[in-house]
């Protein structure tokens, strides 16, 4: 993918209406680049990266 494509459409997580559905590279680091990207509302892409943060802690708390 490697680039941001704006759509408006209903958002594939919650299926509410936007103007902000957008393909966003995700904090996750699968060898699979295509599966690093989502397509999402604003709002739901901010949900996904706080739990991708949080499962980044926990993964690095137990690198140590």
């Amino acid at each position: 993918m490697g680039h941001l494509s704006k759509t408006s459409c209903r958002c594939p997580r919650c299926g509410f209406f936007s103007t902000c559905v957008e393909t966003r590279r995700s904090n996750t680091q699968y060898v699979d680049d295509e599966r690093n990207w989502v397509t999402t509302c604003e709002k739901c892409f901010e949900i996904e990266e706080e739990m991708w943060d949080e499962m980044w802690r926990d993964y690095y708390s137990g690198c140590l």
